[in-house]
This record gives C-alpha cells, structure tokens and sequence, in this order.
C-alpha cells in the first residue's frame, strides 16, 4: 500500500465522518423537534 493510497483512504473516511455527522445532527434536530411539539 503506498503513501498515496493511505492519504486518500483517511481522506474518505474522513468525508464518511462528517457525512455521518450530519445525519445524526438532523435525526436529533428532528427528535427535539418531536419531544418540544408533544410538550406544547
């Protein structure tokens, strides 16, 4: 495996990363949504 090949793989893990992040910040945001819509 050379030194290119690392450098891209970290690259795309890091973009599956935030990726990931994002979905679970809009699954929470929608949950808080939910919790504050039942406590009204």
């Amino acid at each position: 495996m050379g030194e290119k090949e690392m450098e891209s793989n970290t690259l795309a893990v890091r973009m599956r990363g935030q990726e990931d992040t994002k979905i679970l910040t809009r699954t929470g945001f929608i949950s808080n949504l939910q919790d504050e819509i039942k406590s009204s």
